[in-house]
């Protein structure tokens, strides 16, 4: 398996990012929190000097058989203790500001990330690659990036303190600092090339992460662990889950032994090396050549920029195994729409629109094949159409190009004469009330599910009543222990949970609650019979008059009384017309209406 390898032009912008964002979201306790770092290591070499220079003045009034304490002496130790205070002081500050930032960042930093999934295009989210890339970033955001910041802040306080350690050991003996750096850069490799193969795990390995995941998450959902009580199912969701995550971590921990070898051999070199440089250092007392408060002074230091150079290797090794996750997350934040916005949008009349397709194909990105050809037709404002077609006909592409959730590949959409792509499309999505197939059904009260369409009126339950009241919805409504307040998830007190058919109720009512001109309902009624879904269907209707409205449906009862059905054959308009027009030529539709007919037989 070949590690990936990121370049140091990379980690510096990573670095240069993560940096820029931290401070930004945490403010003036990043700030705070970063200075306090080097002060912490400059005042503990002033400690380290005073301390050493107490031990000269002490072996010097021993050897002076002076009784009392010398002045000079008393100085020294008092300058020691202020030192020692003030360093616990600023150790104690660090910590409360490195709190602080810490539980900063991470509520901003993931109210940015939600900002910006909720920015990107709708494309975006129907790639596989973006959405490893979420996958990724979500699992450990919240800690990697402190981490991370954590490794940057400190490499910079270490470097700080290695630096004015280095020019004091350089007024001894200039060789003692490369003899100190040969542990450093061997241990600095090991880190490096365990970070590449940490990194390669994490990406290549997604899907057994993704397994685990799901299977946790299975037996935490009512439903599933409903079934897997009465299916007997749930120890073989355990032993999904235990084997996926034993595939991942087996993956993490197999390089670990070699690792600790590794680290075994370079500690071995280290104590070698400071070994003879202590001895050196016991000669040059002994000869004479230095006093033993400076050997103090000097061993201290010795010990202290080991020490220092030690931090600058492990937090910047921290900091690069850290680094290709925080590229994950860098470019996600970069990422740009690629649904251009027109530089001088034209806002939507707010009334019926007229829909044209003029000559409109369509092909996924990175796709070869097109799923619409040529495709031309013409909605005239508050006209009902429906789509018909077998799955993978276009229909649901048709409605994702009428959202401009993708451009065309060739042709263009008008809304009311006007390109679709000069549009403002805040003013264009005004007109909407939709209801998918796979409509999202929130946790939130009954009257914020329906509010939500329009969110400057979701406090006004008499118009949420209306809106249920037209769908029949409100009967089943005020049965609820809170009525219109009650919550739609059994996570919370007296809660419920709704069936698929009064979800969908609750779904419809939500399409129709803002008053929409323009109405998309894309099997709007699968999950309710026969009667319900032809009253649902009246009511629909009957608020809607005034309304241009599109209709997928595989229920061809449901569309039989529209103004035109459009039927779609592997992304071609193949037929259009009536009902009664289309049965007449006996094309496809007749073949597909008399073959659900035969179904009710």
């Amino acid at each position: 398996m070949k590690a990936q390898r990121i370049t140091w032009k990379e980690h510096f912008r990573n670095a240069l990012w993560l940096a820029k964002t931290t401070l930004s979201v945490t403010s003036w306790h990043g700030v705070i929190w970063v200075l306090l770092l080097p002060i912490i290591g400059l005042s503990s070499i002033v400690l380290n000097y005073f301390s050493a220079q107490i031990v000269q003045e002490l072996i010097h009034a021993v050897e002076q058989h002076i009784s009392q304490m010398p002045l000079a002496l008393f100085r020294l130790f008092i300058a020691y203790i202020c030192t020692e205070l003030l360093i616990k002081v600023f150790t104690i500050a660090s910590r409360y500001f490195e709190l602080r930032k810490n539980y900063l960042f991470d509520e901003k930093i993931q109210i940015k990330k939600l900002e910006k999934i909720a920015q990107l295009d709708i494309q975006y989210h129907e790639d596989p690659e973006f959405q490893s890339m979420i996958e990724r970033t979500s699992s450990t955001l919240g800690w990697r990036g402190p981490n991370a910041f954590v490794a940057i802040s400190n490499f910079f306080a270490s470097t700080i303190t290695s630096v004015m350690l280095v020019s004091i050991l350089l007024t001894l003996e200039p060789i003692i600092i490369i003899l100190l750096l040969i542990p450093i850069y061997l241990n600095y490799l090991v880190d490096k090339q365990s970070g590449e193969r940490i990194w390669n795990i994490w990406s290549s390995n997604g899907e057994d992460r993704k397994h685990a995941s799901h299977a946790l998450y299975g037996l935490s959902n009512l439903q599933v662990l409903q079934e897997a009580k009465i299916y007997g199912f749930a120890n073989y969701l355990i032993v999904r889950f235990r084997k996926a995550f034993a595939n991942f971590n087996n993956r993490v921990i197999a390089p670990l032994t070699k690792q600790s070898f590794h680290y075994v051999l370079t500690a071995l070199i280290s104590v070698i090396l400071f070994t003879g440089i202590h001895y050196w250092l016991l000669t040059q007392v002994l000869q004479g050549n230095l006093t033993i408060g400076n050997y103090t002074f000097y061993l201290v230091s010795l010990a202290t920029v080991s020490s220092s150079f030690t931090s600058l290797q492990r937090y910047l090794s921290m900091f690069i195994e850290q680094s290709p996750f925080l590229q994950d997350t860098r470019i996600f934040f970069s990422l740009q729409e690629k649904i251009k916005k027109p530089l001088s949008p034209k806002s939507v009349l707010q009334m019926a629109p007229k829909i044209e397709f003029r000559n409109v194909s369509f092909k996924y990105p990175n796709s070869k094949k097109f799923i619409l050809k040529n495709v031309s037709f013409t909605i005239s404002p508050t006209e009902k159409i429906a789509i018909v077609g077998e799955n993978g006909a276009g229909k649901s592409t048709l409605v994702k190009l009428l959202a401009r959730f993708y451009d065309v590949t060739s042709g263009e959409i008008l809304i009311n004469d006007v390109n679709i792509r000069d549009i403002d499309l805040t003013s264009y999505y005004k007109l909407w009330g939709v209801l998918l197939q796979r409509f999202a059904q929130y946790w939130f009260t009954v009257r914020e599910n329906i509010g939500l369409s329009n969110i400057e009126d979701i406090e006004n339950t008499s118009l949420v009543q209306r809106a249920a009241k037209h769908v029949g919805a409100d009967k089943m409504i005020n049965k609820l222990t809170h009525k219109y307040e009650t919550s739609l998830s059994t996570d919370f007190k007296d809660g419920v949970e709704l069936s698929g058919g009064q979800w969908q109720s609750i779904g419809i009512a939500r399409g129709i609650f803002a008053d929409p001109t323009f109405i998309i309902l894309d099997e709007p009624t699968s999950a309710l019979d026969a009667l319900a879904e032809e009253k649902v269907f009246t009511e629909i209707n009957a608020a809607t008059k005034q309304a241009t409205t599109i209709i997928i449906s595989h229920r061809f009862a449901t569309i039989r009384n529209v103004d035109k059905v459009f039927v779609l054959d592997k992304g071609i308009i193949v037929e259009q017309g009536n009902h009664q027009e289309l049965m007449i030529r006996k094309g496809l539709y007749y073949k597909m209406f008399t073959a659900q007919a035969k179904g009710y037989e």
